[in-house]
């Protein structure tokens, strides 16, 4: 949501923590007029290594529903499935760590 001045300073400041590495896990948006300033809250983590896995608010606003329809049938599919808006980049170079303490 546009407006969260806490947050976006939260995420201004992890910059100077100078991180080895930045995953954005996505999820950044909940409404359109807050693009602006997220990318500006983001912008001091980009001269850091990262990758970026989009979330579906980074597509798609949130819609309201009622909850009352929860015990309904569930609504058939609208969103569309089609190819994402990018070029997917193969991974190159990754090695698995180890799940857990060795």
């Amino acid at each position: 949501m546009p407006g969260q001045r806490k947050a976006f300073e939260w995420l201004r400041q992890l910059a100077d923590l100078e991180p080895d590495l930045v995953i954005n896990t996505g999820d950044n948006l909940s409404h359109p007029d807050a693009v602006d300033e997220v990318l500006d809250a983001l912008a001091a983590l980009r001269q850091f290594p990262g990758a970026f896995v989009p979330g579906s608010n980074d597509y798609f606003a949130p819609q309201l529903k009622n909850p009352s329809n929860t015990c309904a049938a569930p609504p058939s599919p609208t969103r569309s499935t089609g190819s994402p808006p990018w070029t997917p980049q193969p991974c190159t170079g990754a090695s698995k760590a180890p799940a857990g303490p060795t």
